[in-house]
């Protein structure tokens, strides 16, 4: 579980090697989350962000662990932590 609150450090980073083959599936455990909180989890392409994915309570996101992501943080106005489940699974080819 990964937990991260207003004022933390977050860097963009790859859950595993390229060419390792590894999928992540992301879970957002929250009850409740207002977009004016941030939180997004932002995904780059080629060093540029490409897209980002709100915080939705109860969310799974599903991806190749080779993409560059970062978790960012909750905004000043949150009074709440942004949790996270990453599991990581090691599939036999490479994904797509």
């Amino acid at each position: 579980m990964n937990l991260c609150h207003y004022g933390d450090m977050e860097y963009p980073h790859r859950d595993c090697e390229l060419g390792e083959g590894a999928v992540t599936v992301l879970y957002y455990p929250m009850m409740s989350w207002n977009k004016e909180w941030g939180g997004e989890t932002i995904f780059y392409e080629y060093g540029e962000s490409k897209y980002a994915i709100s915080p939705k309570p109860g969310r799974f996101v599903i991806f190749c662990g080779e993409l560059e992501h970062l978790g960012t943080l909750p905004t000043r106005i949150c009074s709440q932590s942004r949790y996270t489940v990453a599991l990581k699974f090691k599939i036999k080819s490479q994904c797509k």
